[in-house]
């Protein structure tokens, strides 16, 4: 009597797991993008915030040419960090002893989230990020 009745019951479930799959499966995959979009977007916020300091740690020590050196030491830690493109930018220049050097650098990182949202009437073009750093020129006055 008892197996009759749990027969009946596991046949009528049968396709109940496939249901279940189909309406979780997607809401799962959804999910699991989103975080790797926003953990890409952490990282990179992160990266270009460190080769902006980067840079201007390097830029005020630089006598010779701070603007220069500095430039190079952000653009030097952005292309092992932003594999997907950077822009460097000097915003003031500095050179002079206790003078702002300040740099920008900013980069876009993959939307991998763009294509889907299309589905639903968003999207765009993507993520653009941009960290500021600056510091004072260090060194001797004459």
């Amino acid at each position: 009597m008892f197996c009759r009745k749990l027969y009946q019951w596991l046949r009528y479930e049968r396709g109940s797991s496939s249901i279940e799959t189909a309406i979780v499966f997607p809401v799962m995959m959804l999910l699991t993008i989103t975080i790797i979009q926003f953990g890409t977007l952490v990282y990179a916020r992160q990266s270009a915030e460190e080769a902006a300091r980067y840079g201007v740690r390097m830029g005020v020590v630089n006598v010779g040419n701070p603007a220069g050196g500095a430039v190079a030491a952000a653009s030097d830690y952005a292309s092992k960090a932003l594999p997907w493109g950077y822009h460097v930018t000097v915003q003031a220049p500095g050179g002079v002893v206790g003078t702002v050097i300040r740099l920008q650098v900013t980069t876009q990182p993959p939307n991998i989230l763009g294509p889907l949202m299309g589905f639903f009437g968003g999207g765009g073009n993507g993520y653009l990020i941009s960290a500021v750093a600056e510091g004072r020129m260090e060194g001797w006055q004459p």
